[in-house]
């Protein structure tokens, strides 16, 4: 449409300039014969045509213009947009590539977590199928029990519901099974972790006698009294431990202080209560 107007512009040029050419010539010359008349009054009729398809094309021109102008600004307004739309769009793009990426990232780190959580898991069920033979293993001597019953008076059941727990703490795990929601991993805990400050005294629940006081892979320092009649205690993840095997041992007497199971984990003690090397729940035998 630019050309076009631009061509018409010329052409109106032109036209204007001849008119103006013609305008400057002076008055006409008005003949005195009829003949001469009547070709002046057509000459003139024919000038007044030619003017009024001038103007009509100069109208015509100028409303071309104004179409033009309007058009321009309404396209450079589209551009605008357009060229807005695309930097959005762009931002878009960028921001939904860094999602992709955070959750690719998110995703693997779930992932290696999963991992990293299934195999602590197969290595506590190792240390855990372990700990079941070590406790198997015990054997029985009559007069061990009887030395403890003499003790106690009253055999270890007796005591369900009514022994002091280890250490002071809270309760951050439970006995049973545990489903981890989070990496879509189930476990099962053997007894309870009380959440307790590190170096705290660690007290036998009952009297007996020492079976094991070492180190036990999955476990750290561990301590494992015998109460008689098949009944034990287990204290795990100690970080000093201050009886040794065969020792005999009185209700409340500071056994271990709390330690970590790991370097940088919160100080815990694991605890369990076992009957016949099969592990019980230790909540319900015990008074808060």
């Amino acid at each position: 449409m630019e050309k076009i107007i631009e061509k018409n512009r010329k052409y109106a040029k032109k036209r204007v300039n001849i008119l103006y050419k013609t305008n400057r010539i002076g008055k006409l010359y008005l003949p005195e014969t009829a003949e001469s008349i009547f070709e002046f009054i057509k000459t003139q009729s024919a000038l007044k045509q030619i003017i009024a398809k001038d103007f009509k094309f100069l109208e015509k021109l100028g409303m071309d213009k104004k179409r033009y102008l309007s058009l321009n600004s309404q396209l450079k307004m589209q551009q605008q947009d357009k060229d807005f739309l695309e930097t959005q769009l762009q931002k878009q793009i960028l921001t939904m590539e860094y999602e992709r990426k955070k959750r690719t990232e998110l995703i693997k780190d779930i992932q290696n977590k999963r991992a990293k959580i299934r195999a602590a898991i197969v290595a506590l069920e190792l240390s855990a199928r372990a700990l079941d033979k070590k406790v198997k293993s015990f054997k029985k001597v009559k007069k061990q029990n009887i030395l403890v019953k003499k003790k106690n008076k009253k055999a270890f059941s007796f005591y369900k519901g009514l022994l002091k727990p280890p250490v002071t703490g809270k309760v951050i795990s439970y006995f049973g099974r545990s489903d981890e929601e989070k990496h879509n991993v189930v476990t099962f805990q053997n007894g309870i972790n009380f959440k307790a400050k590190k170096g705290s005294p660690i007290r036998v629940i009952s009297d007996g006698k020492v079976l094991f006081a070492n180190n036990f892979k999955g476990y750290g320092n561990m301590i494992i009294v015998d109460h008689g009649d098949s009944y034990y205690s287990l204290y795990a993840h100690a970080e000093e431990l201050f009886k040794s095997k065969d020792d005999l041992v009185e209700k409340g007497e500071v056994i271990a202080t709390v330690g970590t199971a790991a370097p940088n984990d919160d100080p815990v003690l694991h605890f369990e209560i076992r009957y016949h090397g099969k592990p019980v729940n230790p909540i319900k035998w015990l008074s808060f």
